[in-house]
């Protein structure tokens, strides 16, 4: 990843610390406690969940790593994926996915997603070399998501999501 132009004058800290438990969302969202990295928002650093990081191979790792670090891109610049037909804007969460898959980290992350968010999800995370293919399956995937139609497989072994951005 050193050659990514976006990543260029980044200077992002990166904190280990040994759980979540500590932050308001810990109490009333499990995948916030098992969420094994996060981006801060307002004061922009990575969190990392302590012991449940360091639990995930080094690959998965990396993907979360990489998948906080396209947060602060997204929050740096104004990189938007919108349906040119629906107009549409995708989630910062499916624009963060999008560019460690465009970083090199595909098979990673799809290892990690296909547990959170499913198969369908996965195929549609492999089309982002087709960027209008990738956009319009994925604003249908996202849209059916918000209507409850596409659920996320649950992972009771759980690798929970990679990301919550807070406060």
């Amino acid at each position: 990843m050193a050659n990514v132009e976006q990543l260029a004058n980044l200077d992002l800290p990166v904190c280990l610390l040994p759980d979540f438990e500590s932050f308001p969302e810990a109490n009333f969202s499990a995948a916030f406690r098992s969420t094994p990295a996060a981006y801060q928002i307002h004061e922009p650093q990575i969190l990392v969940n302590g012991d449940r990081f360091l639990s995930l191979p080094f690959h998965i790792q990396q993907a979360a790593i990489a998948h906080e670090i396209a947060h602060a891109i997204c929050k740096r610049t104004p990189l938007q994926l919108v349906d040119p037909d629906w107009g549409i804007r995708l989630s910062e969460e499916i624009v963060a996915d999008f560019l460690v898959c465009s970083w090199g980290l595909l098979d990673e992350l799809t290892e990690e997603r296909s547990r959170s968010y499913g198969a369908r999800y996965c195929e549609i995370l492999r089309m982002w070399p087709r960027q209008a293919d990738f956009v319009r399956q994925m604003t249908v995937w996202y849209q059916q998501k918000l209507s409850g139609q596409a659920r996320p497989v649950v992972d009771h072994g759980g690798s929970g999501s990679m990301h919550r951005s807070f406060l």
